[in-house]
C-alpha cells in the first residue's frame, strides 16, 4: 500500500504534469498581464511561499484536510480525500480589477481539467472534484500576498480497509 504522503506527493506532481503539458495560460487580448511559462507552475510546500518566484505562476500546495461521506467505499477499501490547492499569483500592483478577466479564465480552465476526473498513472484515485476559488486563507495571505485566483482540488483514492 503507498503511504499517504507518497500518494498526495504522487497527485502532486500529476497536477502540475497536466498543467505544463495538456494546459496553456495565455492571457486575454484586453488584459496586460503576461503567459504563465510552463516553467513557473511548481510544487511547494505553505512553508516556502515566502521565497520569491517570477509571476505570473500557479504554485500547487496541499490543503486543508476534507471529509469523505461515510458510505464512500466498497466492503475491502475505503475512501480518501487528498486536497490540493493550485494557486495563481501575479503582482497585481495591488489593482483587484486589472487582469481579472484572464485570472477567472484561467481558473475556469483549471477546475475544468480536474473536476470529474482521473489522474493519469494513480489507479487508487478515481475521480477528482474541483472548484474555482477567489481567495485564500487569511493566515496563507499574510505569507503570500500574490494570490490572485484558484482552484481547490479534491481527488478520492480508494484504498484497501484496515492495518497493512
Amino acid at each position: 500500500m503507498t503511504s499517504s504522503i507518497a500518494l498526495l506527493n504522487q497527485i502532486q506532481d500529476e497536477v502540475v504534469r497536466r498543467l505544463r503539458e495538456d494546459l496553456s495560460f495565455e492571457p486575454l487580448e484586453d488584459d496586460p498581464v503576461r503567459r504563465i511559462d510552463p516553467d513557473n507552475i511548481t510544487v511547494r510546500k505553505v512553508a516556502d511561499l515566502e521565497k520569491p518566484i517570477d509571476t505570473p505562476a500557479i504554485i500547487v500546495t496541499g490543503g486543508r484536510q476534507v471529509a469523505v461521506p461515510p458510505s464512500g467505499g466498497t466492503n475491502e477499501r475505503d475512501d480518501y480525500p487528498f486536497s490540493v490547492v493550485i494557486q495563481i499569483i501575479d503582482n497585481d500592483s495591488g489593482d483587484q480589477y486589472q487582469n481579472r478577466a484572464t485570472y477567472q479564465e484561467w481558473g475556469e480552465k483549471i477546475a475544468r481539467a480536474f473536476n470529474q476526473q482521473t489522474l493519469s498513472g494513480i489507479p487508487d484515485v478515481y475521480i477528482g472534484l474541483a472548484t474555482q476559488i477567489n481567495y485564500l486563507d487569511p493566515k496563507i495571505m499574510q505569507r503570500h500576498r500574490q494570490f490572485v485566483g484558484g482552484v481547490v482540488g479534491v481527488f478520492i483514492a480508494r484504498l484497501t480497509r484496515g492495518v497493512t
